[in-house]
């Protein structure tokens, strides 16, 4: 009886050590590469995320995300500051983009019923985030934060997706 307890004790200490990478909590629903951009979709309620990201060489990465209503109204306001979206990059759960500040003014947004409302950012990596940090180890993070009446306040709808998926192939 000893010998089984210790064997179940050992097999526990080696499955809780080995190193096998969490799932990503909010991955996309859907992804698609085409013409060297890679678009990505997740549903989150009555939203719909979509992020389209396109490399620009080694180090520079165009983004648009987007946002779509898909619930009942056929027009939906939301709230959120100067820009609705956040991108970000994580390794390990931390940012590896420096600090940033937001402005955190009454931004008024009508989302017409399935209609995609998209802003364009970019994000400059550098050689040395390149270096050091293995481009399958960093997640791009997605955020878009807003306030409606429908949803509440501080509502924020996420999608998160690996940095290699969008390297051309």
């Amino acid at each position: 009886m000893k010998v089984w307890l210790a064997i179940i004790l050992m097999c526990c200490v080696v499955v809780g050590c080995s190193n096998v990478r969490d799932p990503i909590s909010d991955p996309p629903d859907r992804t698609e590469k085409q013409d060297g951009s890679l678009t990505a979709t997740r549903q989150v309620g009555d939203y719909v995320l979509q992020l389209v990201a396109t490399p620009e060489g080694e180090q520079l990465i165009h983004f648009r995300p987007s946002i779509k209503y898909v619930g009942e109204q056929t027009e939906h306001e939301i709230f959120h500051g100067v820009g609705l979206f956040d991108i970000d990059l994580h390794h390990d759960g931390k940012s590896i983009l420096p600090p940033r500040s937001s402005i955190d003014l009454g931004v008024t947004t009508i989302l017409k019923a399935n209609v995609w409302y998209t802003e364009e950012k970019e994000l400059q990596l550098t050689q040395e985030q390149l270096r050091d940090i293995p481009m399958d180890e960093i997640q791009v993070v997605l955020e878009a934060r807003f306030e409606s009446e429908e949803t509440g306040f501080d509502d924020k709808k996420r999608m998160i997706l690996y940095l290699h998926e969008i390297q051309p192939d």
